[in-house]
């Protein structure tokens, strides 16, 4: 008599995702805070750290945009969208004005740990917030029948 095999769960049906874990997005945070730390020192030497800082913080975060998140079978909520578009606004006005002040020359290694400290942690902030969004929609949309655009880690 053969053994019966377990039950296989089409393809097709959605299963919950599991969400990102914040020490993916405080390691992104991280980069992007020290290399707008290292860019708000202003020496030429701080400038070049930060650019392949910065490059490598776009290069993680498409990388995890891959893994993470597959493009769309459910629609993104759009009060979700316009919620996550003023808070990245907010957080480049922020950097905008740290970026334009000009502080005393004993300050200014103050000033940049500071501010990349400021702007590691809107932007860690930022990311947990998208992400809180993406799984209540993830959660949603299995609620609802309708098929899941993440991907299981």
């Amino acid at each position: 008599m053969p053994e019966p095999q377990p039950a296989q769960v089409p393809q097709d049906s959605p299963t919950p995702a599991a969400p990102r874990s914040p020490w993916v997005d405080g390691t992104l945070a991280a980069l992007v805070g020290v290399g707008y730390g290292l860019a708000l020192y202003n020496s030429p030497m701080t400038w070049l750290l930060a650019v392949i800082l910065l490059i490598a913080a776009a290069l993680f975060y498409a990388f995890l945009t891959f893994r993470f998140v597959r493009i769309g079978h459910t629609r993104p909520d759009p009060s979700a969208q316009r919620s996550h578009g003023v808070r990245l606004i907010a957080l480049f006005a922020i950097a905008y004005v740290l970026t334009r002040l000009e502080p005393p020359a004993d300050w200014r290694l103050l000033y940049a740990v500071g501010g990349g400290a400021l702007i590691g942690l809107g932007g860690f902030l930022v990311l947990r917030l998208e992400e809180r969004g993406r799984a209540r929609a993830a959660e949603g949309a299995a609620s609802a029948g309708e098929s899941d655009d993440r991907i299981e880690p």
